[in-house]
């Protein structure tokens, strides 16, 4: 009952984390390796859980890309969007057809174009590896 309970509890909050906090604090870290290691949750508890916090980013930043008409490029938009998470949730036909010819790429670039250029492999496990591993800095 009580493992279930915090299982809920963390992927809860990971799914409605902003992405820019991560890594989280050391204690976050440690809690949430503890967890992984007595099985309460597991990598893909986590990596779904954080794929929704990157499909939310995504739908704010094609309404951002929308409002200026920017072309969703990493240089133009400066720090406004996060193109990886933009092209993860292309990838995953987030948006519909009709909603991606609302967006004017860059030099006459698809949709396509724009997940070759800035899709990430492996996206989720690596965010994933991010949290549970912060870089040193």
């Amino acid at each position: 009952m009580l493992r279930g309970a915090v299982k809920s509890a963390v992927i809860k909050e990971l799914s409605e984390i902003e992405l820019y906090l991560l890594p989280s604090t050391n204690s976050d870290v440690e809690i949430l390796k503890l967890l992984c290691n007595n099985n309460v949750i597991n990598n893909i508890d986590i990596e779904q859980a954080l794929e929704k916090s990157v499909l939310r980013r995504a739908v704010k930043d094609y309404f951002f890309i929308l409002k200026g008409q920017y072309s969703p490029n990493w240089s133009s938009l400066d720090h406004h969007i996060v193109p990886e998470y933009f092209a993860y949730a292309i990838e995953k036909g987030l948006f519909s057809e009709k909603e991606l010819k609302k967006i004017q790429f860059e030099n006459g670039e698809t949709s396509e174009d724009f997940v070759r250029e800035f899709g990430k492999k492996n996206l989720l496990s690596h965010l994933r590896e991010n949290l549970l591993n912060p870089p040193k800095f």
